[in-house]
């Protein structure tokens, strides 16, 4: 418009044209993208090399500890095979000693037996009988000791068979009455009028109650009491042994289960070699049982074996 306010008739017109930013130019998008590949390709490729690496090792490492254990395998057999052999030599010959030790041991408790059943004149029916008694522990010291051994190297067998555990409480009572009587010590039973049936070897059970009424014996003197007892409550059949006696004091009764302990410890009237208690345990044990012992210094002691009535194995 001009100062008349007519349009001017003549003017021109000016094109601009502003182009893109030079960081958005497709050369350098195209080496912005060759960069990025470029590095994506170094970082697998350092990975793929720190892999190749980390699984040398590995296998560096797998073949030393193969070779390790190869060798510890041809050790511990060696080992084995060695334990093995010497097992077998113990078993030899303590089945030789058990058998060199019975061979002449077996005549001397006939004969001592038969000369106190016809000698009747004293001090030769008394030097017979002790002649018996001598035999008689020493055939059962080798037993202990035969199956001492098995049950060090897992031989000592069990055969469970019904029995009546009332029955053989009985019979121990009657053997052995006896031998307290002659000590002047008051022996007696208990079954509280119960028929008690287990499934057990009757010649183990017959062998924990010898050793714990003779355990009884030893640490008991005139006018003290021992009483065997035999009971059942529930599916558990339960056997006591009671003593008046000297007892065991604190300290010493987590050992009394242990081989030799009475030659360990010795109190003041065990002998043997305090194998008894030891086989008593791993007897009521394979029965899948348990045995205890209530006790204290001069106040007596009182063994309790725990046997399942059911039939196990």
């Amino acid at each position: 418009m001009d100062s008349s306010g007519q349009k001017y008739q003549d003017y021109k017109t000016l094109l601009i044209t502003i182009g893109a930013p030079w960081y958005q130019a497709w050369w350098v998008i195209a080496l912005e993208v060759l960069a990025a590949m470029s590095l994506i390709w170094a970082i697998i490729w350092m990975r793929t090399k720190a892999v190749s690496r980390q699984k040398d090792k590995l296998k560096i490492l797998i073949s030393e500890r193969t070779k390790e254990l190869h060798l510890a395998y041809n050790k511990e057999r060696q080992l084995n095979a060695r334990l093995a052999e010497e097992i077998d030599q113990r078993i030899s010959f303590n089945r030789a000693l058990v058998h060199e030790l019975k061979t002449p041991l077996t005549p001397m408790i006939a004969t001592s037996e038969l000369m106190v059943h016809l000698y009747k004149d004293e001090p030769i029916r008394g030097f017979a009988g002790n002649v018996l008694d001598g035999s008689l522990a020493l055939n059962k010291r080798i037993d202990e000791l035969l199956d001492v051994a098995k049950s060090e190297t897992g031989m000592l067998s069990i055969n469970k068979r019904k029995m009546n555990l009332s029955k053989l409480g009985q019979d121990m009572y009657t053997y052995l009455l006896p031998r307290f009587g002659n000590n002047g010590v008051h022996f007696s039973y208990d079954n509280g009028g119960q028929e008690v049936f287990i499934n057990a070897d009757k010649e183990r059970i017959k062998q924990v109650l010898l050793n714990l009424l003779d355990n009884a014996a030893k640490h008991t003197k005139t006018d003290d009491t021992v009483v065997l007892s035999v009971w059942q409550e529930a599916s558990q059949a339960f056997i006591s042994v009671k003593d008046s006696g000297e007892g065991i004091p604190k300290e010493q009764q987590a050992a009394i289960f242990e081989t030799y302990t009475s030659a360990k410890k010795r109190l003041t009237k065990y002998d043997g070699l305090g194998i008894g208690l030891y086989l008593v345990h791993k007897i009521v044990t394979k029965h899948d049982g348990t045995i205890i012992v209530k006790s204290a210094k001069g106040a007596g002691c009182e063994f309790i074996v725990t046997l399942p009535t059911g039939s196990k194995g």
